[in-house]
């Protein structure tokens, strides 16, 4: 699922869940 179709409250809680480093870049590359 691509983080770019996803709200940024459903990518903050996955970050908080502990999905692990790629899904971290994955936001921090949509946040640019």
């Amino acid at each position: 699922m691509s983080f770019a179709v996803l709200p940024p409250e459903i990518n903050s809680a996955r970050l908080y869940v502990g999905a692990g480093l790629a899904p971290m870049l994955d936001a921090a590359a949509v946040g640019l």
